[in-house]
């Protein structure tokens, strides 16, 4: 079985901090994907997904998609990423 890629991993741990900050828990968060892992999981009415290298906010009218050649370090795609859920976070 593949294992989660650093950039998940990392991904995953700043999204968790900042909802745990806004006193929420990601829903229904399971692992999928045959080729690639990815990380799946649901915040009221938005799911978010964490790929190998890349990852997306969906839901509620939005449709955010956060990918790698658009950024010169994985730390800024993961800031982008954050900054997007700071936004669904402040929208609702």
């Amino acid at each position: 079985m593949k294992k989660l890629t650093t950039f998940q991993i990392k991904c995953e741990d700043k999204a968790m901090e900042l909802l745990s900050r806004h006193g929420i828990v990601l829903q229904n968060r399971n692992l999928g994907g045959e080729s690639e892992i990815y990380i799946h999981a649901r915040l009221k009415d938005t799911e978010i997904w964490i790929y190998e290298d890349e990852a997306m906010i969906y839901g509620n009218g939005k449709d955010i998609r956060f990918e790698s050649p658009d950024y010169d370090t994985e730390d800024q795609l993961i800031e982008a990423f954050i900054s997007g859920l700071k936004s669904v976070l402040n929208s609702d």
